[in-house]
């Protein structure tokens, strides 16, 4: 399990730099093209009688604005678990708290930053449903760390 924590760790830094700094102008892109999908002609108080301007309204732009948002977030998550993961590989003794530990990094990762980040690209709510599941299962992840962090020092007899 040491090795597939790594190995888990590789794959979720190498999608963190492809989601992030790879794919974010082409993300931001497909975002703004959604947006002014969503533009519609209003009359122009302004201009000469019957012109029209096409505006996009407020909602619509906070809302592109908080999807951007979330993609960025799920991809940041990915990175620090990609950290995480390596970590545990590169110091891991394959304790049974540690490999789930890690196995809850895995699951709680794909579920919370993949939900955000993919819930946000494909414009799909429910995918987002997943993000809360999967901060529970992260949070699980880290309660199991700690108890093997207990349990190695009481098999070496160092004090807590």
């Amino acid at each position: 399990m040491v090795n597939i924590n790594f190995i888990l760790g590789s794959l979720f830094g190498m999608v963190a730099v492809v989601g992030g700094p790879v794919a974010a102008p082409w993300v931001q892109g497909h975002f703004d093209k959604q947006l002014q999908a969503k533009a519609v002609y209003v009359s122009d108080p302004h201009g000469p009688e019957g012109a029209k301007t096409l505006e996009i309204s407020a909602i619509d732009r906070q809302e592109s604005a908080q999807r951007w948002q979330r993609y960025q977030q799920g991809v940041q998550y990915c990175g620090y678990y990609a950290l995480a993961l390596i970590g545990l590989g590169l110091v891991g003794s394959g304790g049974r708290f540690q490999l789930i530990g890690g196995a809850g990094f895995a699951v709680g990762t794909l579920l919370y930053a993949g939900g955000l980040a993919l819930g946000a690209l494909l414009d799909m709510p429910t995918l987002q449903l997943a993000a809360p599941i999967g901060a529970m299962i992260l949070i699980i992840g880290w309660g199991s760390l700690l108890l093997s962090a207990v349990q190695r020092s009481r098999a070496t007899g160092t004090e807590v």
